[in-house]
């Protein structure tokens, strides 16, 4: 029996990519800290650059604002500002986990416990487990231990799994007009010793969904669904929060938010490689005012081989 919730070698076997809209979304997902000088960055990559010094060589404040005036994206209020007029994705029956959980499995649930972080747990017999948190738009199922991989007759394809995964959205009431890129990827498990050849068994198939508004990528939101070959769903988690604008923002022009980015971030950009610069328009979403901030997403590399990435906020 293959367990997949053991330590084990894994190796992707497939990989095919579905595409409902002609956008562009694969961002890193982090956790995201709203700065109040309007500069997002993340945890994980810039948890030390406050402390960096400036570099030997770096770049003077006038030559990184022509390098940013060349390479950053445009936009426009037309493009990122929705406000009010767009409500977004809202769980059918969001009070009641136990419809909710019908998306996925005829069994029964009850009430386990609210965990410290908020979200609430429920069980059922077979020991698979839903975890709710209505605010975040979160939404997971854990199915029972996998142990059938060896003797299934027809093992589940790529486009089954994307089939089987939209016909969940649905069923939780997400607008499949708001999603994005799919990609469907073949899981393999192999021993130490097959993964040095390349070698794998295929076990599983996994899906990840991205979310995308107006073409516009979001941020933190999206589906990622795991499935044994029998078709049988490992985990489906669903991250998806209703989606709202400040309707008081007041969209920046690109040269206050290029000034502002030499004046927050001069340390971390200052040694930037000119031909690493990568941007888009992306939302990100706040929990404590349950609002999305449309930001500019920069991703680039620095002169040490560094790879980071950086947001700023598009709105005063």
């Amino acid at each position: 029996m293959i367990n997949l919730n053991k330590k084990i070698v894994w190796a992707a076997v497939t990989l095919t990519m579905f595409y409902l809209c002609a956008c562009e979304n694969g961002s890193v997902l982090v956790d995201h800290e709203i700065k109040k000088n309007g500069i997002i960055k993340s945890d994980d990559d810039f948890s030390s650059s406050a402390e960096q010094t400036t570099p030997q060589n770096a770049l003077s404040e006038e030559e990184l604002k022509s390098i940013l005036e060349a390479k950053l994206s445009t936009w426009s209020s037309e493009q990122i500002f929705i406000g009010e007029k767009k409500t977004g994705y809202e769980m059918k029956n969001k009070m009641d986990v136990y419809n909710l959980a019908k998306a996925v499995t005829d069994d029964s649930f009850a009430f386990n416990e609210i965990r410290a972080n908020g979200k609430a747990v429920y069980k059922n017999e077979s020991q698979e487990t839903i975890k709710y948190d209505e605010g975040l738009g979160y939404w997971e199922f854990i199915g029972k231990e996998q142990s059938k991989y060896d003797n299934v007759q027809t093992p589940m394809t790529d486009q089954a799994a994307k089939e089987k995964t939209e016909l969940v959205l649905n069923s939780l009431g997400i607008d499949l007009g708001e999603v994005g890129k799919i990609y469907v990827t073949g899981i393999g498990v192999s021993t130490e010793e097959d993964a040095l050849v390349g070698k794998a068994t295929a076990v599983a198939r996994h899906v990840r969904i991205y979310r995308q508004i107006n073409s516009v990528p979001v941020l933190d939101s999206q589906v990622l669904a795991t499935y044994g070959l029998d078709g049988e769903p490992i985990n489906i988690e669903v991250r998806w929060p209703n989606f709202k604008v400040n309707s008081d923002c007041v969209v920046k022009t690109r040269g206050e938010v290029i000034d502002q980015l030499v004046d927050s971030a001069y340390s971390s950009l200052s040694s930037l490689k000119y031909d690493s610069i990568q941007s888009k328009i992306a939302y990100a979403f706040s929990r404590q005012e349950n609002l999305h901030t449309p930001v500019l997403h920069i991703r680039y590399s620095n002169e040490y081989g560094e790879s980071n990435e950086l947001m700023a906020a598009l709105c005063n």
